[in-house]
């Protein structure tokens, strides 16, 4: 798929920069938002989603990505979101 070039723009304009499977790209990255109590104790989740355009870079599992100098790896293959033109991947810090 070839990517959109102002959806690049514009995540690059606007996302957070990033470095992975040998390309730089524009990406935003989300952090679960529920929280879970175990035993009395708050716990956040670890993992993120990276949101990014689709076929602005491969991301195979397992893959590095470093998002605004900070390392993470991929969890899972990344998933197409709607109608294909943007991608989502979960990751754990490195």
């Amino acid at each position: 798929m070839t990517p959109d070039p102002e959806l690049v723009r514009a995540f690059d304009a606007l996302g957070l920069p990033c470095v992975g499977a040998g390309s730089a790209f524009g990406a935003f990255l989300d952090a679960p938002a529920n929280p879970f109590d175990a035993g009395g104790v708050t716990v956040h989740a670890r993992t993120r989603e990276l949101t990014y355009v689709s076929g602005a870079v491969t991301l195979p599992r397992g893959s590095t990505v470093f998002v605004a100098g900070v390392a993470y790896t991929t969890l899972e293959v990344p998933r197409a979101l709607d109608d294909g033109a943007l991608s989502v991947v979960l990751m754990d810090p490195a």
